[in-house]
């Protein structure tokens, strides 16, 4: 199942490396986290071990989608002055919610079933979508910049 899963990440890397970089972050960001969303939402409602491995499947979908984005937008929006020490500290937060996650799955499994630990992952992570779709912008400063300035040396020599 976790291999099967693996497999599905590994798969989805690079093809989302290319659309964030043709088409925007929001593009892989915002799908990533939906698909990740309705894996760990149909997670609670797995019986067997074929829908276990399709759920695991989903997740490895999902999280490729998403390798890499956070620390691509985290680049895109580092002050050339200060790029190194703001890097160092998006990668600090980036962290810290790794570390997190896991302990307030345990918190909530603490108090309620796992299901409902599993829910509520989804829930945040369907939060996440919806504060990704709002505050990423759909292309990337910088490729916006290229582009304005390539359509401005067309417009000069009058292509």
């Amino acid at each position: 199942m976790f291999g099967i899963g693996a497999l599905a990440d590994l798969l989805c890397s690079y093809p989302a490396g290319q659309i964030m970089d043709r088409y925007g972050r929001r593009l892989v960001a915002v799908p990533s986290l939906v698909v990740i969303t309705a894996s760990f939402v149909a997670l609670p409602l797995t019986t067997t071990v074929v829908g276990t491995t399709a759920v695991a499947v989903l997740m490895g979908v999902g999280n490729g989608l998403g390798n890499g984005v956070i620390m691509t937008l985290g680049a895109d929006v580092a002050p050339p002055a200060t790029r190194a020490e703001f890097l160092a500290a998006w990668r600090l937060m980036h962290d810290s919610g790794m570390s997190l996650g896991p302990l307030a799955v345990g918190a909530v499994a603490a108090a309620a079933p796992l299901g409902y630990a599993a829910a509520t992952v989804g829930a945040v992570s369907g939060l996440g979508a919806a504060v990704m779709h709002r505050f990423i912008s759909r292309y990337s400063p910088r490729a916006r910049g290229a582009c304005a300035e390539s359509d401005e040396n067309a417009a000069q020599k009058g292509l």
